[in-house]
């Protein structure tokens, strides 16, 4: 995967100082969402404006496939698949999503040399491609649009260095072919995302090219044995920043409303992808908008391979579910460094079962097995109108998700308060009027608002694959809860006492299933759960 190369290239210059002034930013001229988003050129929020009424092009840095993705990568993918349907579920925008493949690489290379697991690097990448995308679907991410693979693009990339070094702004050295990045129109073109890049040109890192800032757009092969393509300048293979420009302008052209990846990204990937392509387009600015999130730490500590601290996805989810860790990903934002580890998780833990627990004792009250005196309607539809107000403002500010997430939590715990007992021992029965319309509405909105993140409602999913479990648990719950009733109202006697005994492991057999039963004077409710 190439999530944080070139990071440490990046912060080894941030003190270096930039005395041009470079052309900020240029304001699209189209739709505009009524969205608005940080942007890292001018360091403020503007807003997100598309080319198309309703239509977002998106392009996606995706993975480069020689290892098995870990829950930094993760982390990234989630928080824009999270983006992806705020975009559709909120502001009705129709986002056709590219995303890059890395099939062919020097890690991919070296990892599959002398390999007793595969026999070339096209069955290693291959390999984990299938296990990244397998990934994605077991943590509910949606897939692209259109996945592509810089194999499948080998032509379109040789093209897209034939434009260049037609303008004059590309050099061939030795069947490799280099950028010429101090000739960009400098102060268009290059330096929009990190403006220190400019002085960062080393003489002693120049080797062959004529800026150690050039970057290769063809790598001339090595040896015979290596992968490689004909070209007109020899056998090779693309460099690493050409394949994503050349596959995202093939498909989606030559100004592109959203280009997205990891904060570790920005430079050099991103800002030589946005150099390049502009000088290939005769643009000034070929993509409107860039989102990159932040990285993931583990334990304060940064997640990288080279550190060997990495936790693949597969072992996150040994632990923790796809929805728990979803939740993580949506009360921080998504440019924020996310922490993980157990006091984190605990709080997503910890909220999911909140929601879980309310949508039960909501439907619990619903059908008259969870009674409540102190419905108050009237405040329960006004916090309900006001959190549908302050949620669609948050998701327009920069897709605020933490703001969302602690207002639909707040509005939880109002409801929380008239429909569950606080003394289980109470009267849980009742002959008063009942306010079952308010009750479902805020159940029904909290569920749509995070199923439109991506969260799954796992008591619905599981009661949809069989209607008989739910006639099922209910006759189990109701059978225990007589029992349990009867064996209280004789105490003393110790034939009761064990009976009482049996149901305490009933609910703890149970529970270990998922099922969460509630206690109270005269009856019991039941609510699944994830594990």
């Amino acid at each position: 995967m190439r999530i944080k190369f070139g990071f440490t290239i990046w912060k080894r210059y941030l003190h270096h100082s930039s005395p041009q002034k470079l052309n900020n930013w240029k304001k699209p001229v189209g739709f505009d969402t009524g969205i608005s988003i940080y942007n890292y050129m001018i360091k403020k929020k503007v807003p997100l404006i598309l080319n198309n009424k309703n239509i977002a092009k998106w392009y996606m840095c995706g993975p480069t496939v020689y290892d098995s993705a870990h829950i930094g990568h993760a982390c990234t993918y989630t928080r824009f698949d999270i983006i992806r349907r705020i975009l559709s579920e909120h502001f009705n925008i129709n986002v056709i999503c590219v995303m890059s493949i890395t099939d062919i690489d020097d890690k991919i290379i070296n990892r599959s040399s002398g390999s007793s697991q595969f026999s070339d690097w096209k069955e290693l990448s291959k390999y984990y491609e299938n296990e990244f995308n397998n990934d994605m679907k077991l943590l509910n991410i949606q897939s692209p649009y259109l996945n592509c693979r810089v194999t499948d693009y080998i032509p379109q990339i040789i093209d897209f260095i034939n434009v260049l070094l037609e303008k004059n702004m590309a050099y061939v050295v030795n069947g490799s072919v280099y950028f010429k990045t101090l000739d960009c129109n400098l102060y268009d073109k290059f330096g929009k995302l990190d403006k220190k890049a400019i002085n960062m040109d080393n003489p002693s890192e120049r080797g062959e090219k004529k800026s150690s800032l050039d970057f290769a757009l063809w790598k001339a092969s090595k040896t015979i044995d290596e992968p490689s393509w004909k070209s007109p300048w020899g056998n090779g293979r693309p460099g690493w920043h050409i394949e994503c420009s050349a596959m995202a302008s093939f498909t989606l052209g030559s100004n592109i409303d959203i280009h997205s990846g990891g904060i570790d990204l920005m430079f050099p990937h991103h800002e030589n992808e946005e150099a390049q392509s502009c000088c290939y387009h005769s643009t000034g600015q070929w993509i409107n908008n860039w989102l990159h999130s932040g990285l993931l730490h583990l334990d304060d500590t940064k997640m990288s391979k080279s550190l060997n601290n990495t936790v693949t996805i597969r072992n996150m989810l040994d632990k923790y579910t796809p929805n728990q860790f979803r939740l993580l990903c949506l009360y921080t934002h998504y440019r924020s460094t996310i922490e993980f580890n157990e006091k984190t998780m605990d709080k997503a833990v910890a909220l999911m079962k909140k929601f879980e627990y309310f949508y039960g004792d909501c439907k619990n009250y619903i059908s008259g097995k969870l009674q409540a005196n102190n419905i108050d309607e009237a405040l329960i539809y006004d916090r309900l109108i006001n959190a549908q107000v302050n949620i669609k403002n948050y998701l327009a500010n920069d897709f605020g998700t933490p703001q969302v997430i602690e207002e639909l939590s707040e509005l939880v715990t109002v409801v929380n308060k008239m429909i569950v007992p606080s003394d289980p021992d109470s009267n849980n029965t009742t002959t008063g009027a009942r306010s079952a319309d308010c009750i479902a509405a805020v159940s029904q909105y909290v569920d749509k608002v995070l199923k439109s993140f991506g969260i799954v409602n796992s008591q619905e999913v599981i009661l949809a694959n069989d209607d008989k479990i739910n006639q099922i648990v209910d006759t189990l719950v109701n059978f225990r809860s007589t029992i349990r009733n009867k064996a209280l109202k004789d105490f003393k006697d110790q034939q009761q006492k064990e009976l009482l005994t049996i149901c305490d492991d009933a609910r703890k057999n149970l529970s270990d299933c998922g099922i969460k039963i509630k206690d109270f004077k005269d009856n019991s409710t039941w609510t699944i759960l994830e594990k």
